[in-house]
């Protein structure tokens, strides 16, 4: 069968609340009208009327227009005078325990309202008499819409409200078993609350047809709806494997009580009704606490079972509270009218469960909405205990509860929150040391920067996982562009470090999921912490360019008067060592001081590049000197970068060596092999030739000065040994890692 489209269900359910209103509004209308409304003498001595305006029932004598204890109608011959008992006015016959005073109860309800359809038909007035024996004459008329008051209304529109909400999940979601429950919980207490809109907003009267009637289907009604409530927390957000049968047996108990209303045994309403009330709503708050705690693995779905119980303890207990009060102690603790404004409360919690909005909040929030609604909930235990129990006045059973929770509980709660708070928002001056060794880390380039900067971002949020990713953020998002909280507090985004001359800078992101390991979502708190850790770091990098840059010009400038004026000396020693023979030496210096003025005023170079640049050049040393020379190299990384300054003292160490093996091995072949481990360079240079100087020779026409002295630079070492192939072999080994060494992603 096709299924009907959510709209028309939509609609379909509103003009059935318009009907189900528009009955109600009818019932209630149709009570005959003294232009009073009464409640119970609170010593059950007849009844006491009060204008119907107000918004609250009375609770004393002295706030009532006129204490009355009987009636009759007027006229010429005054009928049978009734005595009015306290009973008839009671505000919610739910109220009563045993089934033989709802008996009376309607007894009395039907007797005083056929007395007053006979005065109405008959055009003549009804007396009521007053405690003090005076006879008052009050008209009897039509009930009019300004007298249903706030005391009908309210009810009413704590049932359309959530009626609304619940079939308008349901329409949409009909699919989704929970949408189902919560519509039919929805539909149940609008029928049930139309019902306690006439009940506690009548004037003191209920129709003889509806009053009996109208007890058993609230009853029905309300059992039915909470089951459903219960049924649709059970299966949202998740539902556990034995659902089905769990929603089975539960529902052949709910037949067995709705028979047992339906027939009014027991007769006690708490044993067939109330008690039945307490279970199921205890088994709402139990049912979301199990979400909770098997959802806590998924803190989206966590969060909104959270929050879920957190709405069903605050609304939930208002009803369970007042059912327990009027079951214990006899007496009605909230206004029947009132109490259900908790409803409203329940369906908003649920919505904004429902519809994850702004969930990261809502798992921040719940705890101190449970631990401030605890504070209430237990000044008004430790107060009523007192008076109960201890039969303590009332004004010190307040102060009392007051002192004690004052002094016990909210430091307790303060303590807590604190602790919370402490644990969920970190401070930023705690990180300090972290992110100024992110900005040292900048020293060794950009890629080295953004490293530490992950580092820190790990350390500070532990995420389940950190990924960088291409492309910009969109405009318009409300947030800084540094740190944003997206998927409902799944992910942070958060700014990567960028090279400024790139032309695609600031256009990746990193995207962290779910914080401490995925046991806690992302508020606006950790992105605020972020964009702020942000800011402090690319501050830092701004400044540490400008320094290099600063010191890069100085290099500039140095290299430029070198190259001009020591260049242009070298250069005419040159020419004038062609007589005297000191032409080479010269050459030699007026080359190393070009090595050295490259090496100041370059810039960072591929390791490849320079790898390729160095065997192109050393092998072609070897061919013309007519050694056989044989090359030997790791592959190196696409990114892997050299400062100019290493690349330059890594070369003179290869040129030394090659020269070495030309001009002092005496050998026929050189070996040259370089490998990259652990960030470091390995190199090695071996010959066949006459191999290690004799014992007692300084070495220095090998140049082992130099060699000790540019491994002391680099942060390295040097060895000479007996080759294999029967010369000098050269070990030489450095960092990349060092002061000078530059990586760049």
């Amino acid at each position: 069968m096709k299924r009907l489209d959510p709209r028309a269900w939509l609609l379909a359910s509103l003009a059935f609340l318009a009907i189900w209103v528009g009955a109600s509004v009818a019932t209630a209308l149709s009570e005959p009208s003294l232009g009073w409304r009464f409640v119970s003498d609170p010593q059950g001595q007849g009844v006491l009327a009060y204008e119907t305006d107000r918004a609250v029932k009375i609770s004393q004598r002295e706030q009532a227009v006129a204490h009355l204890v009987a009636i009759r109608t007027g006229g010429a011959t005054p009928g049978e005078t009734l005595a009015l008992d306290s009973l008839i006015a009671v505000e919610a016959p739910s109220m009563l325990a045993q089934q033989a005073d709802l008996d009376r109860f309607f007894v009395l309800q039907s007797r005083l309202w056929a007395l007053l359809e006979q005065a109405r038909a008959q055009g003549v007035p009804v007396e009521l008499q007053t405690a003090e024996g005076q006879w008052l004459t009050r008209t009897v008329r039509d009930r009019d819409g300004s007298e249903l008051g706030w005391l009908y209304w309210v009810p009413l529109l704590c049932g359309a409200l959530p009626f609304v909400i619940g079939v308008g999940v349901g329409s949409y979601r009909w699919a989704n078993m929970g949408a189902r429950f919560l519509a039919l919980a929805s539909v149940m207490l609008l029928l049930s609350l139309a019902e306690v809109a006439v009940v506690t907003g009548r004037l003191w009267l209920l129709p003889p047809w509806f009053a009996q009637a109208g007890q058993v289907f609230v009853r029905c009604t309300s059992l039915v709806g909470l089951w459903a409530f219960a049924a649709m927390v059970l299966y949202y957000p998740s539902a556990p494997r034995r659902a089905a049968l769990w929603t089975r047996i539960s529902l052949a108990v709910l037949l067995v009580l709705v028979v047992f209303n339906a027939l009014e045994w027991p007769a006690s309403q708490t044993l067939r009704y109330k008690l039945w009330l307490v279970v199921l709503g205890l088994g709402v708050l139990a049912l979301a606490a199990r979400q909770a705690l098997v959802n806590r693995q998924d803190p989206v779905h966590r969060a909104a079972a959270r929050w879920l119980a957190a709405s069903a303890v605050v609304s939930l207990s208002i009803v369970i509270y007042a059912f327990l009060v009027s079951l214990v102690f006899g007496a009605q603790g909230v206004s029947n009218s009132y109490r259900w404004i908790s409803v409203p409360l329940l369906y908003v919690g649920l919505v904004l469960s429902v519809g994850r909005a702004n969930m990261f909040e809502l798992e921040r929030w719940w705890v101190p909405l449970v631990l401030w609604y605890l504070g209430g909930t237990l000044v008004v235990a430790v107060d009523l205990s007192l008076v109960a129990l201890l039969q303590v006045d009332a004004g010190a059973a307040i102060t009392v509860a007051l002192l004690v929770i004052g002094w016990l509980y909210f430091p307790a709660r303060q303590w807590l929150l604190d602790r919370l708070r402490g644990r969920m928002q970190p401070d930023v001056v705690t990180y300090v040391p972290d992110l100024i060794g992110a900005i040292n880390a900048g020293l060794s380039g950009q890629r080295a920067a953004a490293a530490a900067w992950r580092e820190v971002l790990q350390r500070v949020f532990g995420p389940q996982s950190l990924e960088r990713v291409e492309g910009a953020w969109s405009e318009g998002e409300g947030e800084a562009r540094q740190a944003q909280v997206r998927d409902q507090g799944r992910q942070l985004w958060v700014a990567d470090v960028h090279d400024p001359d790139r032309a695609d800078a600031g256009r990746a992101h990193l995207r962290l999921t779910l914080a401490h390991g995925g046991r806690v979502l992302f508020t606006h708190a950790h992105a605020d912490m972020a964009g702020r850790m942000w800011e402090l770091l690319h501050h830092g990098l701004q400044q540490q360019r400008q320094v290099q840059q600063a010191v890069e010009q100085e290099r500039q400038r140095i290299a430029a008067d070198l190259h001009d004026d020591l260049g242009a000396r070298l250069l005419g020693l040159v020419q004038a060592g062609r007589a005297d023979g000191t032409a080479s030496m010269a050459r030699q210096a007026l080359e190393d001081m070009r090595q050295s003025v490259r090496g100041m005023a370059g810039r960072a170079v591929l390791v490849q590049d320079a790898l390729a640049d160095w065997r192109s050049e050393l092998m072609a040393r070897l061919d013309g000197a007519g050694l056989g020379a044989q090359w030997d190299a790791d592959e190196p990384s696409v990114e892997a970068m050299l400062s100019p300054r290493v690349q330059l003292e890594l070369a003179r160490v290869l040129r030394e060596a090659v020269s070495n093996c030309i001009r002092h091995s005496g050998g026929t072949r050189c070996r040259i092999e370089l490998r990259l481990r652990d960030g470091r360079m390995h190199i090695v240079v071996e010959d066949d030739g006459r191999g290690l100087p004799p014992e007692g020779s300084n070495g220095k026409g090998l140049g082992l000065q130099n060699f000790e002295r540019r491994a002391r630079k680099l942060g390295g070492s040097h060895r000479l040994l007996r080759s294999p192939l029967g010369g000098l072999r050269l070990e030489f080994e450095a960092p990349l890692s060092s002061a000078d060494a530059v990586q760049v992603g």
